[in-house]
C-alpha cells in the first residue's frame, strides 16, 4: 500500500494531507464516510500522525469526494486520538496545498475552493501571488454559544468559571489565570495537563446541547485563553484537544467559536477585526464576524478568519507488512489507537450557567 500526502504547516501547526492511495468510501453523508473511513482506515490514521513517520502533535487530513455537488473536496480532520468535524487551520493548509501543487489551477491574484466537512460546508478563499498563496481566508459554519459563565470544579484547581461553544468543533474555555498556569513555550506541559483536566471534567459535568436537536454533544477542545499581546479586540490561546496534543496555531475553528461569545458579550460588533495570537510560535491570525444568523432557536454568527500556511514537503509513505510498527506509536499516556470517542453518561444541568 502507498499513500501520497502533501505537508503543510499553518503558523506552526503540522497538517499531513492524503491525496492519494485511499479507495472510494460509500456513505450518503460526511458523517457516513467518517464512520466507514475509521472502520476501514483508522490504522492508517495512527499510522501517519504517530511515530515512526509522524510525531504527536499533528495533524492529518483526508481529500475524499464530496457528497453535495456545491462542495469541490470532501475533507475528513484526524489526530492521535480520534477525528475531529473540522480544523480551520487544517483548511487553510488544505487550500494553499491544492492550488501550490497544482491540484487547481492558479488564475490571476485569487482562487476559491468549496470543501464538504462533517460539520458542513467551509469555504476558502486565497489571495495568490506569482502562483503563490500567501494568504488564506475560511468562512467557517455557523459558530454559537453552548454555555455562559458555567461554573465548573476542575481537579487540581478548585472551582473555575468556564464557557462553551461551537465553531465547527465543540469548545470550552478557560482562563489560564484561574488554572495556575502561563501560556509560554516553555510551560506547556503544565498547560496541556491543565486544559486536559478541564475538558475531561467539562464532559463529565457539563450538559451542553446542541440547539436544533437539544442532544448532549461532547467537548472535543479545551481553550486556555490568556490576556493578549496585541491592542484589544485580541485572542491569546492554547487550544488543547488531544493526548500529548495542543495547537501550534492561533486555531481557526477556535477563533470563530470565540468569537461568538465575544459578539453576543458585546465585546465586538460585526465587522471588528479581532487578532488571535498563538503564544507558542507568535503566529497571527485576524478574524471578523461578517454575518448575524440562527441555528434551531438560537442566534449565532458567520466568521471569516485569515491566516498563513506553507508548503512542507510532499511524501509517498509505503507500509511494510513485515513491520512491527506499521500502525505507528505514541510515546506517554497518549493510545495511538483511540479512534472513537466514547459517549458521556448524561450530566446533571450546572448551576449558574446560561445559554444564550
Amino acid at each position: 500500500m502507498k499513500i501520497t500526502t502533501v505537508d503543510t504547516h499553518t503558523e506552526g501547526q503540522a497538517t499531513r494531507i492524503i491525496v492519494s492511495g485511499l479507495e472510494p468510501l460509500g456513505g450518503a453523508t460526511m458523517d457516513e464516510r467518517r464512520r466507514e473511513f475509521r472502520f476501514r482506515y483508522d490504522r492508517l490514521r495512527t499510522a501517519l500522525v504517530g511515530e515512526p513517520r509522524g510525531h504527536a502533535g499533528m495533524l492529518a487530513c483526508a481529500l475524499i469526494d464530496p457528497c453535495s455537488p456545491d462542495a469541490d473536496f470532501g475533507v475528513l480532520f484526524m489526530h492521535n486520538a480520534g477525528y475531529l468535524d473540522v480544523a480551520g487551520h487544517a483548511v487553510m493548509g488544505v487550500a494553499t496545498a491544492l492550488f501550490e501543487t497544482e491540484i487547481i489551477d492558479a488564475e490571476g491574484d485569487s482562487g476559491a475552493v468549496v470543501f464538504e466537512t462533517p460539520a458542513g460546508l467551509v469555504h476558502a478563499t486565497v489571495c495568490l501571488d506569482g502562483g503563490r498563496v500567501r494568504s488564506v481566508t475560511v468562512r467557517g459554519v455557523p459558530a454559537w454559544i453552548g454555555l455562559l459563565g458555567a461554573s465548573l470544579e476542575v481537579p487540581g484547581h478548585g472551582e473555575i468559571i468556564v464557557d462553551a461553544g461551537y465553531g465547527g468543533s465543540h469548545f470550552v474555555w478557560a482562563w489560564a489565570e484561574h488554572l495556575g498556569v502561563e501560556l509560554e513555550p516553555g510551560n506547556m506541559p503544565a498547560v496541556l495537563a491543565a486544559g486536559r483536566a478541564v475538558l475531561d471534567a467539562a464532559n463529565e459535568r457539563l450538559a451542553v446541547r446542541h440547539p436544533e436537536t437539544g442532544e448532549r454533544v461532547a467537548l472535543q477542545v479545551a481553550t486556555i485563553l490568556d490576556a493578549p499581546h496585541h491592542e484589544l479586540p485580541a485572542l491569546r490561546n492554547v487550544h488543547v484537544w488531544g493526548p500529548s496534543q495542543f495547537d501550534r496555531s492561533p486555531g481557526a475553528s477556535g477563533a470563530s467559536a470565540r468569537l461568538a461569545v465575544m459578539h453576543a458579550r458585546g465585546e465586538i460588533l460585526t465587522g471588528d477585526e479581532v487578532v488571535v495570537e498563538s503564544p507558542i510560535t507568535h503566529g497571527l491570525f485576524r478574524a471578523r464576524v461578517v454575518e448575524e444568523t440562527r441555528v434551531g432557536a438560537r442566534s449565532a454568527v458567520i466568521t471569516e478568519v485569515t491566516g498563513t500556511a506553507h508548503v512542507t514537503g510532499l511524501h509517498d509513505f509505503v507500509f511494510d507488512a513485515d513491520d512491527r510498527l506499521n500502525e505507528g506509536f505514541l510515546v506517554g499516556d497518549a493510545p495511538a489507537d483511540q479512534g472513537v470517542e466514547e459517549e458521556q453518561e448524561e450530566p446533571e444541568e450546572p448551576e449558574g450557567a446560561s445559554a444564550e
